[in-house]
């Protein structure tokens, strides 16, 4: 019963506060509004009902009213908003569902009170919300109702994006005991990434971080500010945290603090991990923000000399005296550096700051065998720098080309790679880097990213770097790599990594060797039976999804410009059955690869000892190229929609070669230099290639085609004239286009031009049509000799019958035998020939002497008989 009353007492108490303050009667009531806040706040030292609420924000709009107009107002407030950051009072399991949105409400009536210019006020709504977001419900025996959940506080603070007026606040906040006690509240809310999404709308980065510097007497606000700038990343947009932090303002404050943590921050592991912190977020802004102004804050000239002063000894003050040490905090800071200045040389004023600061002479240090015992970093650690260098080197020095050759970047390298594939040393990897996946046990990680390096350069086309390789013999040491024992590739013993370290080889020699035939020399036997083998491979594996199907297309890539074109290798590569492994690869690849490999073909037949070897090939299903050949064009000729009727007839006579896209697009004006559509029409496909292969061949050498490949065999025969009208009828339709007229003798030559090539596509038509009729007259004819033989075996079974009747008639009736000898004798007489006189006729019996036969009787007689079964035989015999 007492507190039933106790409870009415606090409902009408807040009911009349609530009245007091909004009454328009009431209003200049200072004493009294005093007095009732004081009163509520007594009343309500635990904290507020969840069913009060909606009363609760009416009372905050009110003192936010009343607090503008006199200072009176602000610490009953303060004490109102205190009562705010304890959990709300529950009489019921049900009232956080019935009033949950009024937390809301009140939360969105103290982030108002923001705008009150008290700055106590805003540290009382910090402290209040933090609370609320932070508060876990305990037991409380003082208290008999149940506190809020904490879920209820964590929703009412997050839909009430209070937390964006928290990040206004910072921009008029003066105080530094203020900033560093409201980046604390920000910095406890910035768990939630809903807080973290409204601090960025008001450009929290920017405020946190310009001014993270100032004078603090704590020395906690850059730390607060580092770990609320890191939330903002993990939890919020890291682009816009990028863009906030990419002005000038934020990098030279960034580059200070850095500097400062570089110099004095040593003192313990938490300075070190904070001046890591740093530089990541420094970082983070170079990758988002390539217009950032790193170069003109003179930060890229800061990051270079503290990348390089431990490898290239510089005199500059800031050095002086520094060193790194083995901790796990300074090895960090190391890695963190090279990828620094990797993502710094998207810049490209960076890279010259970079070649000035002797960045590539500090990195090659790295390169070298790992047998040397470094001083400055244990084995781990420098065999993971080791690799870390190797993978920005792969970047860095394209970009720094002079650099590159001043240091003999191809010498250390080589040297380097010399030893990765050599058993010389104890040196085995660790593999427990990111970049030393599949190194553990072997040396393989620093092979695979001396190759990426070697790649990159070589693929520059630069002669320079190209030359130095080839004199130290680069060419004959990427060959000792591929060689395989036995001619053949043990493909399930690859994996990727593997795989993919061929795949650069093949790459860096199709670099040094093309268009260099003295490099091709050198390339020689050893080469072209090194990568034949890369060639023989199962179709099954190109869906592996392991780089299978990308290693052999580079291997076909590496035979165009290694082989061809040296006549030595060209006929190594034959004697290989090279050619006959690429028609393989032809038949079995998919669409997109087989442009690649027919172009190599094409090529390769130069050559004329390429053509018996093509003539002589066999496909899985027996088809010779010539099959092949026309059924990739009749496949490309479905792929871009030509015009064919179901028997592969051309309906089109004036395009009988053109695609939809050709068809399409049609004739339009255009510039000079800009190429006609039956011109791009012939780079889209590979029908030019086909015709050039029959060329080779020769159209009438091939044997075993069907009438169907017959007639589209026409179609490539006459495939240059084809394509000659499709040119000339552009032209004369541009020329309309124009509304160019040309002079008479012009106009009538190219009317001629136009005319005969047409009256070839009719030609072509009734070639085809010739070869579909006769098709049809020997389908016809096959069909009536079938019938014929289904004819005589229907006659051959009635004779058959008819014999076999007479047979038993004469077995059967004596007279009917009487007959049959009658007529057997007279058939007999009249087969003899009648002699001139009767003295020269001879008679010769016709019977054999007690023969007991009814029938003609030969040699050999056909006994039909049972068998008798192997198991009777003993009885018959008993």
């Amino acid at each position: 019963m007492a507190n039933s009353v106790t409870q009415q007492r606090r409902d009408m108490t807040m009911t009349r506060i609530v009245t007091l303050l909004t009454n328009r009667f009431s209003s200049d009531m200072v004493e009294r509004h005093v007095r009732a806040l004081q009163r509520l706040v007594r009343q309500n030292k635990d904290g507020f009902l969840i069913r009060e609420l909606d009363g609760l924000v009416t009372l905050l709009a009110a003192c936010c009213k009343f607090v503008g107009q006199n200072d009176v107002y602000v610490e009953p407030l303060c004490n109102v908003v205190k009562l705010c950051g304890k959990p709300f009072l529950k009489e019921k399991a049900s009232d956080e569902k019935e009033h949950g949105k009024a937390a809301v409400r009140v939360m969105i009536e103290l982030g108002g009170l923001i705008e009150c210019d008290y700055p106590i006020i805003h540290i009382s709504v910090c402290r209040a919300v933090v609370s609320l977001f932070t508060a876990q419900p305990q037991e409380d025996s003082s208290v008999a109702m149940q506190r809020s959940s904490l879920k209820l506080n964590i929703r009412a603070v997050e839909e009430s994006h209070v937390a964006k007026h928290l990040a206004r606040c910072l921009l008029t906040v003066r105080e530094d005991g203020h900033r560093l006690e409201i980046l604390e509240g920000l910095q406890r809310l910035s768990v939630s990434g809903s807080c973290c999404c409204d601090m960025l709308q008001f450009q929290a980065a920017h405020s946190v971080c310009s001014h993270m510097l100032d004078v603090d007497s704590t020395d906690r606000l850059l730390v607060v500010s580092i770990e609320l700038l890191w939330n903002l990343i993990e939890r919020g947009s890291k682009e816009q945290v990028a863009e906030q932090l990419s002005n000038l303002e934020c990098i030279n404050v960034l580059q200070k603090a850095f500097c400062r943590q570089m110099i004095h921050g040593k003192r313990s592991q938490s300075d070190r991990e904070l001046r890591n912190d740093i530089l990541t977020i420094s970082h983070l802004v170079a990758a988002y923000c390539p217009d950032a102004p790193f170069v003109e804050s003179g930060f890229v000239r800061l990051l270079v000399l503290f990348s390089t002063f431990t490898e290239v000894k510089s005199n500059h003050d800031l050095v002086r005296g520094l060193r790194l040490s083995q901790a796990q905090e300074d090895f960090e800071l190391k890695k963190l550096l090279i990828s620094m200045l990797v993502t710094l040389s998207s810049f490209p004023a960076a890279v010259k700051v970079m070649m000035d600061g002797y960045v590539l002479l500090a990195l090659f240090s790295f390169v070298q065998t790992n047998d040397k015992a470094s001083t400055e970093w244990t084995p781990a650690q420098f065999e993971e720098l080791q690799l870390e260098v190797l993978a920005a080197l792969a970047v860095l020095s394209p970009l720094c080309v002079e650099a590159y050759l001043t240091c003999q970047g191809s010498t250390r390298l080589l040297l380097l790679l010399e030893w990765c594939a050599s058993e010389k040393g104890q040196f085995v990897g660790l593999g427990n880097s990111f970049h030393g996946d599949g190194g553990h046990g072997n040396r393989r990680s620093q092979m695979r990213y001396c190759l990426h390096v070697l790649l990159n350069m070589t693929s520059l086309d630069n002669t320079t770097i190209l030359t130095e390789l080839c004199d130290q013999a680069a060419v004959q040491q990427l060959v000792q790599l591929l060689h395989c024992e036995g001619g053949f590739v043990d493909w399930d013993s690859l994996d990727e990594i593997d795989l993919e370290m061929r795949h650069d080889i093949l790459l860096i020699l199709s670099a040094l060797c093309d268009s260099d035939l003295h490099r091709k020399e050198l390339f020689g036997e050893e080469g072209v039976a090194s990568i034949v083998p890369y060639i023989r491979i199962n179709p099954c594996l190109f869906n592996s999804g392991q780089g299978h199907y990308q290693l052999t297309l580079v291997a076909v890539v590496c035979c165009w410009s290694t082989i061809v074109g040296c006549g030595l290798n060209e006929t190594l590569f034959l004697e290989l059955e090279g050619m006959f492994l690429l028609l393989d690869l032809l038949e079995a690849c998919p669409g997109n690869a087989q442009s690649l490999v027919l172009g190599l073909i094409v090529d390769l037949c130069e050559n004329p000892k390429s053509v018996p070897h093509m003539l002589l090939w066999k496909g899985q299903d027996g088809s010779t190229v010539a099959n092949l050949l026309i059924r990739l064009w009749q496949e490309q000729e479905a792929l871009i929609k030509v015009q064919r009727d179901e028997n592969g007839l051309i309906t089109d006579r004036r395009a009988p070669l053109a695609g939809e896209n050709q068809r399409f697009v049609g004739v339009r004006h255009a510039g000079a230099s800009d190429l006609s559509p039956a011109i791009l029409d012939i780079q889209s496909n590979m029908r030019a290639k086909i015709y050039a292969l029959f060329n080779k061949i020769g159209f009438s050498n091939v044997t075993g085609l069907s009438s169907f490949e017959l007639i589209t065999l026409a179609v490539i025969e006459q495939y240059l004239d084809l394509k000659l009208g499709e040119v000339w009828r552009e032209i004369n339709d541009e020329l309309i286009i124009e509304k160019l007229e040309p002079i008479a003798s012009d106009r009538e030559s190219l009317e001629q031009i136009v005319d005969s090539l047409h009256q070839r596509a009719i030609d072509l038509c009734s070639m085809q049509h010739s070869h579909l009729q006769s098709e049809k007259e020997t389908e016809t004819l096959a069909e009536q000799r079938c019938y014929d033989r289904v004819r005589e075996s229907r006659r051959m079974d009635e004779k058959a019958k008819v014999d076999f009747d007479k047979f038993v008639r004469r077995t059967s009736d004596y007279q009917a035998l009487k007959f049959a000898r009658v007529v057997q004798r007279q058939r007999i007489e009249n087969s003899r020939v009648k002699p001139a006189s009767a003295e020269e006729r001879k008679v010769h019996l016709t019977h054999q002497m007690k023969l007991q036969t009814t029938t003609f009787s030969g040699r050999h007689v056909n006994v039909d008989s049972t068998q008798v079964p192997t198991q009777q035989i003993p009885a018959m015999q008993a």
